[in-house]
């Protein structure tokens, strides 16, 4: 399964932390197939409190969406 994970500037950590989490132990633990797949519209998006995260997929300026490889 794949999830794509949307972050949009000035997103909440602590919110974003929950879904890496909770499938990040599905995936490791229960051996489960899940993918989380980060996704902006910008390559980086900053938080709220200036952590940066690199998405995998990002928007274009186009609204053309840039796939990287990941089948979405």
């Amino acid at each position: 399964m794949k999830v794509l994970l949307l972050c949009l500037k000035a997103f909440e950590t602590m919110e974003f932390s929950v879904f890496v989490d909770v499938l990040g132990w599905a995936r490791d633990e229960a051996k489960k197939d899940i993918q989380v797949i980060t996704c902006g519209f910008d390559k980086t998006v900053v938080s709220t409190f200036g952590i940066s995260v690199i998405g995998k997929i990002n928007r274009l300026g186009n609204n053309r969406i840039y796939q990287n490889n990941h089948g979405l």
